[in-house]
């Protein structure tokens, strides 16, 4: 089984990813930590545990720091350019997007005790990807998954100790055993009931003739970012015949995008008055 679905409470690293992610790209990937503290204010974070979390981020090769026009702030590193570049097509892409019935992908791997660390990793960066475990050492996607793990493995650099394999399920037994093995789908379905019960009155109450529609819109639009972009990670993506018939994701991503489509251009409006003002 994967690691449990866990309750979204969203850290200062991940609200920074999420601002980069958003709109700091549209920018040229560099802002102001001075810009990043008003943004985030409206989040409750404060100001030290911004500085704070970006010094980690620089640390861990997410973050540049580098002076512009005076100004003190943060590139986003190449690393950190893929990572988000392989989050968009999770988290971006279309809500009628089909689910083709195209294979497998196993990633197998042994780990010797002295390198337990390492073994951890895998196993929760697999999980984080969508992966379920099929037996010991032995993890299991769809075929598509395949291109992002592999660019994973290979950043981790521990591709010594796994090997990927593609194929067809040939039995025995019945394939939606095997799902069941591999996934938990309950907690999961529990954390897309939460986010649609949440923001559909988001989407429902909105109103872009407000006076401060922009503010409320960066606010709203992030909210809503940080509670779904774990989800089409957790989500392996299964062809439809494997899921429940009243599962859940497709509502739940049309509900996303219907949020982007409606907020983003206004949240991205109040960002620019912080950063070019």
């Amino acid at each position: 089984m994967g690691e449990p679905v866990t309750e979204n409470i969203p850290q200062p690293k991940a609200r920074i990813l999420e601002l980069y992610g958003a709109f700091g790209r549209r920018v040229g990937g560099w802002m102001a930590i001075a810009d990043i503290i008003t943004l985030l204010a409206d989040f409750g974070i404060e100001e030290t545990a911004i500085r704070s979390a970006c010094s980690r981020m620089k640390a861990n090769g997410l973050l540049v720091s580098e002076k512009r026009e005076d100004s003190a702030g943060y590139r986003l590193s190449e690393e950190a350019v893929q990572i988000l570049a392989d989050g968009d097509g999770r988290i971006f892409r279309a809500a009628d997007d089909g689910d083709p019935d195209s294979g497998w992908v196993l990633c197998v791997f042994s780990v010797p005790e002295t390198e337990r660390n390492e073994r951890y990793l895998i196993r929760s960066r697999l999980t984080w990807l969508g992966f379920g475990q099929a037996s010991p050492g032995v993890w299991i996607a769809p075929r598509t998954l395949r291109p992002e793990a592999e660019r994973m493995l290979q950043r981790l650099d521990v591709t010594r100790h796994v090997t990927v394999w593609e194929g067809t399920y040939r039995g025995f037994a019945e394939e939606t055993e095997l799902v069941s093995t591999a996934w938990d789908l309950a907690p999961l379905r529990e954390v897309y009931d939460r986010y649609i019960a949440e923001f559909e009155p988001t989407l429902e109450r909105w109103n872009s003739s407000d006076s401060n529609a922009p503010r409320k819109a960066f606010i709203e639009y992030l909210e809503s970012l940080s509670h779904w972009r774990r989800l089409p990670y957790l989500d392996p993506g299964l062809p439809q015949r494997l899921t429940p018939d009243d599962w859940p994701a497709h509502r739940a991503r049309a509900l996303f995008n219907g949020i982007e489509a409606r907020l983003e251009e206004k949240a991205f409006q109040h960002f620019l008055s912080v950063v070019a003002g």
